[in-house]
């Protein structure tokens, strides 16, 4: 039996790189498992191979013990195709977690230390324990057994494999993510570039299994501040000497602080992440409308701090009829006129206001 479709995933992917070799064609193949996500199942054979074993002090579920020995051997049976089929030394191996584990199995139950610890909490919480994933990557130019403390996240893999397969051509534009091309072949251990120098994390919503507060996150160094989008509180640590995110540093290095919060604000509104409001959930509203009617109104208030010479309180009336027209959403009153004059002054930018048709005259 294959209750996650491990090994029929497996067999599609084998199939993939036997036909790529045996074309001689360059391949890119990505393998997005079910497990080790809910419902946890497994082979009864697996099952019964953990029966009898002790429990953890925090690994203690036998069925997800059982369900990850299964992904395991998938995991294994790729790994001796690609050495059987003599393409091992041309071949890059990553194998990563998207986010942390469930801090307790069933989720829901309460719980002292999470399946993470020591790392703070788990899945759905932007704290260590719901971001910070093991990354193990092997290929030619890597030397085995080496390790780097250098924060990377999955936005990085895109330039770090067009670097790995020796692009020349290809410019990319509009991504978070750098190269960490250098640091695997341990040529570097410099930071990488980024378009913004951080890593960021976002969770626009409450979770009663998880924290139930909106936060958002950004790591820039060895310091680390969650923003908390109800009340606007922040954290500071230093994840690399205080990993368990224990003692908040806001007040010691308030600088600091101000710097994280302000680009990680500017990151969200830059790329109009969902932004979270007591009452709206994207599940009844399309993520477009909820970010269109909120984050216009932070793109526009940071235009305007750069043009201070024009009329503050004409900027704000108007605005404030655009966004509270009398109770309604219709827009139709709003003044041509008005609105390209506003666009043409550097004041709104019209990619993120309104469509044009829905601006009459």
């Amino acid at each position: 039996k294959d209750p996650k479709n491990i090994f029929s995933l497996t067999d599609k992917a084998i199939e993939f790189i036997k036909s790529s070799k045996a074309e001689e064609k360059p391949f890119y193949l990505q393998i997005s498992h079910y497990a080790v996500h809910s419902n946890v199942e497994s082979k009864e054979k697996s099952s019964a191979r953990f029966k009898d074993k002790p429990k953890g002090a925090q690994q203690k579920d036998l069925g997800f013990a059982a369900m990850t020995f299964d992904l395991d051997e998938g995991l294994g049976l790729i790994l001796n195709k690609i050495k059987e089929l003599n393409i091992e030394d041309n071949t890059y191996i990553i194998y990563m977690s998207d986010n942390g584990s469930v801090p307790n199995i069933p989720g829901a139950k309460k719980y002292e230390k999470s399946y993470n610890y020591p790392l703070s909490r788990g899945k759905w919480d932007a704290y260590e324990g719901g971001v910070r994933v093991p990354l193990i990557i092997s290929g030619p130019g890597i030397k085995s057994g080496t390790e780097s403390a250098t924060p990377v996240s999955g936005t990085d893999l895109l330039p770090t494999l067009l670097d790995l397969a020796g692009n020349k051509k290809i410019t990319l534009t509009e991504i978070d993510g750098g190269s960490f091309a250098s640091i695997l072949l341990n040529k570097s251990n410099q930071n990488i570039k980024r378009s913004v120098d951080g890593i960021f994390f976002h969770v626009p919503y409450k979770n009663g299994i998880a924290l139930k507060r909106p936060h958002s996150a950004v790591r820039k160094g060895d310091y680390k501040l969650i923003k908390f989008q109800d009340d606007k509180s922040i954290l500071l640590f230093d994840v690399v000497k205080d990993k368990m995110e224990q003692v908040d540093l806001t007040n010691q290095k308030p600088d600091k602080a101000k710097e994280l919060e302000k680009i990680l604000d500017n990151y969200l509104v830059d790329v109009h992440a969902p932004k979270w409001q007591d009452g709206i959930t994207w599940k009844n509203t399309p993520l477009k409308e909820i970010n269109s009617k909120l984050w216009v109104i932070e793109d526009n208030k940071r235009l305007c701090e750069k043009n201070s010479d024009f009329d503050d309180f004409l900027i704000a009336t108007i605005l404030a009829d655009i966004f509270d027209p009398s109770g309604s959403d219709d827009l139709e009153f709003v003044s041509e006129k008005i609105v390209n004059g506003l666009i043409n002054n550097g004041i709104m930018k019209n990619d993120n206001f309104v469509e044009e048709e829905d601006i009459a005259a």
